[in-house]
């Protein structure tokens, strides 16, 4: 039982991350046409959530615990 719950989890933070991930590269094509400071501040900020979300989705990841 436990395992499916770990293996739910997982597929939940990894959607999250590539979801993320498409959102960074649909606003990266708006924002290169803005200004150079509010892009890359914004992209500082959604890097940061990034490597959270990579973070947690090791640190909670069934798969990870096993190796």
């Amino acid at each position: 039982m436990s395992y499916i719950y770990f293996i739910k989890k997982d597929i939940f933070f990894l959607k999250k991350y590539l979801f993320e991930l498409y959102l960074e590269s649909f606003n990266y094509k708006i924002l290169k046409l803005k200004n150079y400071n509010l892009n890359i501040n914004i992209l500082k900020i959604k890097l940061i959530i990034n490597l959270k979300l990579n973070e947690n989705f090791k640190r909670n990841s069934f798969f990870y615990k096993i190796k």
